[in-house]
């Protein structure tokens, strides 16, 4: 239980065994990166890339972009 508070608690009419576990701030995972995925389209014969903000959903270019050969 490395160090955890255990007991038993009556729910709904029975028994439930509860352990609290003391807060671990290494074990938080950091959320503070916005995740970026690259779309990709061929638009009139020309390809194109445009990065989407899965994190805030939006666009992160206004317009797509035209990859060059």
């Amino acid at each position: 239980m490395l160090g955890g508070i255990g007991m038993t608690v009556q729910a709904a009419g029975k028994p439930v065994d509860v352990v609290i576990q003391p807060f671990n701030r290494e074990a938080q995972v950091n959320f503070s990166h916005d995740i970026i995925v690259t779309k990709y389209r061929t638009y009139k014969g020309k390809a194109q890339y445009r990065n989407w903000n899965e994190t805030q959903g939006c666009w992160v270019e206004d317009d797509w972009i035209t990859m060059s050969k």
